[in-house]
């Protein structure tokens, strides 16, 4: 039979177009493929724990292998609440840490819509597992919040102890902000009994007050504290602004306690800096901050013991910190630095005196108290060969102050002697006494030989 095609067409074998004969074309049928993962998906979503036991005993299976491009079986298993998968899983070595587009196996957990008791079995074994607790997803958020935006009130108080409170996602909000968004009344109560900030604002300006009363949530409002008059901390404890700030110990009497521009930027590194007001309300200085114990602390005001095993952990943190030599600026008598600049360095170099003193007397009262544990003889020689340069800097310190002070007066120009000045006036005020007395006496003769000769 003859084969009608275009004109154009030069080859039988390119030409894919119409053509006229008595050959029929049978439709080819779709072939449905099924996804090689999709048992195994099915069988993790729906529970089916043989099917994954099953899989787990080929010697090819990769258990934190994403499922067709997404979660990992163990992710599945912990959104679906199935708590025997996930024990298997675990057992059989998965990673309760892996994250699938930053989200962890704790936090799908959390994020759960099964029954609290069922979630709380298997938050309470991945964290058995070594899950971490403090971490966030590209949101900013941590599977504590996903448990208060859920409300699993049994994985929050679970939770509680070890999660960071304070935390805040990429809209600055806490975990509070969470549970009064999502209309949690019983988590909003948990986390107000544990200490949670109640007047921190999110990154638009609003407190958690003010959350609630934008939704009308009067019974979340009855949970939270009125409001109080806040304390604000002074403008000028907040920096070094005068020379009594740079040099206190020259000064009998200062509003500023001594370098507390130190503690603000401290507490504000540990992510701590609600608490500065209970130090700027009882004027405690750097030295009585870095020496604080869990007694000192309570007596500031600093009630809850979480709150102060925070700051205690964050001063060992400050303490434990390697001094650089090369921080500290030194005085050469090459260099052409003002009085200023020279002034400014041997106030540095006082407060640094304050830092090391503090933490001296940190480690003596932590060794007496028997909390750091027993101590090796090389640790003990390693400290006295530390003294010993510690010295060194000091009497280095102290020729540098001798050599600056060699270019001073014996007096300074403006150097008033107090005791001196009273005495002068007191001996020119005798003087004019005198003076009058004889006065008086002179003129009280005359008159009276003038009366003698009338």
């Amino acid at each position: 039979m003859y084969k009608y095609r275009p004109p154009d067409s030069d080859s039988d074998d390119g030409y894919d177009g119409f053509y006229f004969g008595d050959d029929d074309i049978k439709p080819t049928r779709p072939v449905w493929r099924v996804d090689s993962d999709q048992n195994l998906y099915d069988a993790v979503t729906n529970g089916d724990i043989e099917i994954i036991k099953a899989h787990l005993r080929q010697p090819s299976a990769d258990i934190d292998r994403p499922l067709r491009g997404g979660n990992t079986l163990l992710h599945h298993a912990c959104q679906h609440g199935h708590v025997e998968i996930v024990k298997c899983l675990l057992e059989n070595g998965a990673d309760p840490n892996r994250q699938v587009e930053s989200i962890t196996p704790l936090m799908s957990a959390c994020s759960s819509g099964a029954d609290g008791p069922v979630v709380e079995d298997i938050v309470k074994m991945l964290v058995d597992k070594g899950a971490v607790v403090n971490v966030s997803n590209k949101h900013g958020v941590t599977p504590f919040m996903f448990a208060c935006i859920h409300g699993h009130l049994e994985v929050v108080a679970f939770l509680i102890q070890a999660a960071f409170l304070e935390a805040t996602d990429n809209q600055g909000w806490t975990a509070l902000f969470h549970a009064i968004e999502n209309n949690q009344p019983e988590v909003v109560s948990i986390l107000v009994k544990a200490g949670a900030d109640v007047n921190v604002a999110n990154r638009k300006g609003y407190a958690p007050r003010q959350v609630a009363q934008f939704h009308g949530f009067y019974d979340i409002l009855d949970i939270l504290p009125a409001e109080e008059h806040q304390y604000t901390v002074p403008t000028n404890y907040l920096s070094y602004s005068s020379l009594s700030d740079h040099i206190p110990c020259l000064f009998l009497k200062t509003d500023v306690p001594a370098y507390f521009p130190d503690i603000d930027s401290i507490l504000r590194n540990a992510r701590l800096q609600r608490f500065l007001e209970n130090f700027a309300k009882h004027k405690i200085n750097l030295n009585q901050f870095l020496t604080m114990t869990d007694d000192k602390l309570s007596k500031i005001d600093i009630s809850l013991p979480l709150h102060r095993k925070q700051i205690l952990l964050a001063l060992l943190r400050y303490h434990l910190e390697h001094w650089s030599t090369q921080s500290i600026a030194r005085v050469k008598r090459k260099d052409r630095d003002s009085f200023y600049d020279i002034l400014m360095i041997i106030s540095n170099h006082l407060k640094n005196v304050v830092i090391i003193s503090s933490s001296l007397e940190y480690i003596q009262q932590n060794i007496e108290t028997n909390k750091l544990g027993p101590i090796s003889s090389t640790t003990i020689k390693e400290c006295k060969e530390t003294v010993v340069k510690y010295k060194k800097s000091i009497r280095k310190l102290q020729e540098a102050t001798k050599y600056l002070h060699s270019f001073s007066p014996e007096r300074p120009p403006l150097y008033i002697n107090y005791d001196e000045t009273i005495k002068a006036e007191k001996k020119a005020m005798l003087h004019r006494y005198f003076n009058y007395s004889l006065a008086i006496g002179v003129a009280i003769v005359a008159i009276l030989k003038w009366k003698r000769f009338l």
